[in-house]
């Protein structure tokens, strides 16, 4: 609520963005499902004023509400662009999974991968992601999708290590989503512990599927583990 009144209170770089935002690159939207260019260029923007104007506590009064706006406005265009150059990146990477699923010579053999990569990305691209999803996170989505990449590569020749791992990862994701359908958005995604499980989940990926790729943190089943334990208390 507090961004979407900032939006509204910077007309100037909001007309601007609006109307350059995506212009001739949004090609890529379908593959993902995040809707029309207005849809995803709203999200975008409401991303960098997030990011550029209310990095610590929100403003409870008019002057820190103003006072907030005019910190970060210089910032706001430039990081719009940024988003926006990662935002065409990822779906460029997208377009080449879709494409290496639609052409394997053996289909049959990475059924289990697809089926897991199509879910995957979902859970990673959805209407209002960009706005969602925190700064240092959107960063790494270069290295997700390319290691969603290497998996395809190897899945015809390891089949049942892709199964395995695949039900792991399940194992591991299906308590993080009821949890959130049972408590709710706005309650759960405030507990700091339940996002970095979510996260942890999507390195443990890279882990599993593209090790040469590293992760940002060490992670391992135990930590996660440990880590719902907490989420969980």
């Amino acid at each position: 609520g507090v961004t979407r009144l900032a939006l509204l209170s910077l007309s100037a770089p909001v007309k601007y963005l609006r109307k350059e935002i995506l212009k001739g690159k949004d090609l890529g939207l379908t593959v993902v499902s995040l809707g029309k260019r207005e849809t995803v260029v709203d999200d975008l923007i409401m991303a960098a004023i997030k990011q550029s104007c209310f990095g610590g506590a929100l403003p409870r009064t008019e002057r820190a509400f103003m006072a907030a706006i005019e910190s970060g406005r210089e910032r706001i265009t430039p990081r719009a662009l940024e988003l926006e150059k990662l935002l065409v990146a990822v779906l460029t990477q997208v377009v080449a999974v879709r494409k290496a699923i639609k052409t394997s010579k053996n289909p049959l053999a990475i059924a289990v991968a697809a089926g897991d990569i199509n879910q995957q990305l979902q859970q990673l691209f959805y209407p209002g992601f960009l706005y969602q999803t925190a700064e240092n996170w959107l960063q790494q989505y270069p290295r997700y999708m390319a290691a969603i990449l290497q998996r395809l590569e190897k899945a015809p020749t390891q089949i049942q290590k892709d199964k395995l791992w695949s039900a792991e990862i399940e194992s591991l994701w299906t308590p993080w989503q009821q949890c959130l359908e049972k408590e709710g958005e706005a309650k759960m995604m405030t507990q700091l512990s339940f996002i970095d499980y979510r996260w942890m989940v999507e390195e443990y990926r890279v882990s599993l599927f593209a090790q040469s790729l590293k992760t940002i943190m060490p992670v391992s089943e135990k930590r996660l583990k440990k880590l719902w334990q907490e989420v969980q208390s």
